[in-house]
């Protein structure tokens, strides 16, 4: 029985790399910094992201998830779903003085994980994305935007016991096009990406050290230069994962090289994060605290196509109750780039619950977020935030499959506007049971 299911969980990951173009769930190369969407996980962004207190199958305190390491991927198979297609949408509906700005964004995932045999294990996802935007600018007129992006990867992973070795490549294509009183402008960027890593596991599994190099390049061309421009990050990750009965703590160091081809120089940079969930339990119930924070100084490029140098801080901390109910609160500062001077706050509260019904075969959930920035014309953060956040869950009995459903309307003021957000998602699990 048990290799009729073995046999069924390969036909339907095959069959979906076909189909996808074999890709890794873990973060794209190139930085999206707008929250226009919400995140993949709808159950979270139901619950109003109180992603510190909150584990769900792609939030642990792993190598895999929270280390971004290919090798740990094999440890991870039963606890992720064989199959996830989460879909997204947002649009803007602010009237302003010259009018309606239009701005509509949707984005399609499918991913998909499972092992073969006993000592590998494969994972891959397709990520579409599409966003189209229409503004009034006082120096370039009326100006519509529109872009897609498609990213494509896949992560094999294989064990040799305690030491575990994986192999991660993609790519990815991003492609704008602008319009305005000066005619229209295409920018595209191609990208290639590769990132070999290894794990070992210490004292009967609880420690984990991780080591991975990850190489990115990036080809990007504007229609109006015919020569395009070529950058490359190189990146050493260091991850350590202790994994008690109570405590999870995760560890992670990273070290960036960046070639800037605009002046022929090497330019360096770092990211260094810690994260914790401690339980207390009192028979059959628990309170787990979470912590967070992160420091990183490094060179980012953006899908908009320029590469910034970004140097911020992240704090947060929170408690939760049965992984049903939870409340966090973060602080962000971000330091100016561009040649500006200054330092920005902001800080933020996020609450959320999970119910369950008809023998926890339907959830109900809710969250809400409040934030806001100092000083109050920030150029990185909204000088005021209010979000809602709503979704439904279904988990029939002894069907592995799962279907969660979310909302949120998102309010925030930024450079004295207010602007109204709704977004939607739509997410369809096939699970291990």
């Amino acid at each position: 029985m048990e290799n009729k299911l073995f046999n069924i969980e390969i036909i339907f990951i095959i069959g979906f790399f076909c189909i996808s173009g074999f890709i890794s769930g873990n973060p794209m190369p190139i930085e999206v910094e707008s929250s226009f969407l919400m995140r993949e996980n709808l159950r979270l962004s139901a619950m109003g992201d109180i992603d510190i207190v909150i584990e769900d199958f792609n939030n642990n305190i792993t190598a895999y998830d929270f280390g971004e390491i290919g090798a740990g991927l094999i440890d991870e198979v039963y606890s992720k779903p064989i199959i996830y297609i989460p879909g997204m949408i947002a649009f803007d509906v602010t009237e302003e003085d010259f009018g309606q700005n239009e701005h509509f964004a949707e984005r399609m995932l499918g991913s998909g994980t499972t092992k073969i045999g006993n000592n590998n294990a494969i994972s891959g996802s397709l990520d579409l994305s599409r966003d189209r935007l229409k503004y009034y600018s006082a120096i370039y007129g009326y100006t519509t935007s529109s872009s897609k992006t498609i990213n494509d990867t896949l992560t094999f992973c294989h064990t040799f016991g305690n030491i575990n070795t994986a192999m991660r490549g993609g790519y990815e294509f991003y492609n704008s096009e602008t319009k305005n009183f000066y005619g229209p402008r295409t920018y595209r960027a191609n990208i290639i990406y590769g990132e070999p890593s290894s794990l070992i596991k210490l004292n009967n599994k609880h420690i984990t050290l991780g080591l991975a190099y990850k190489f990115v390049k990036i080809k990007r061309q504007f229609e109006t230069y015919k020569t395009p421009d070529f950058y490359s990050f190189h990146t050493i990750k260091f991850p350590l994962i202790y994994s008690g009965q109570r405590l999870n703590l995760g560890l992670k160091s990273d070290y960036q090289i960046f070639y800037n081809p605009d002046d022929s120089t090497m330019n360096h940079g770092g990211l260094f994060k810690v994260q914790a969930r401690h339980k207390i339990q009192s028979h059959d119930k628990y309170v787990s605290l979470g912590f967070l924070s992160q420091y990183e100084n490094r060179n980012v490029y953006y899908q908009f196509g320029f590469i910034d140098k970004v140097k911020r801080l992240e704090i947060g901390f929170g408690i939760s109750y049965l992984n049903l109910l939870g409340i966090q609160y973060q602080h962000k500062i971000n330091y100016y780039a561009f040649g500006y001077t200054g330092v920005e706050h902001f800080n933020r509260i996020n609450q959320g619950c999970e119910v369950l019904f008809a023998n926890k075969q339907i959830a109900m959930r809710f969250g809400y977020s409040f934030g806001f920035a100092s000083p109050k014309n920030c150029i990185y953060f909204n000088e005021r935030e209010s979000i809602i956040n709503a979704g439904l869950g279904f988990c029939p009995v002894n069907a592995k499959m799962k279907i969660d459903f979310a909302a949120r309307l998102k309010f925030y003021r930024y450079l004295e506007w207010w602007y109204t957000e709704p977004g939607f998602g739509l997410s369809f699990y096939l699970t291990r049971g």
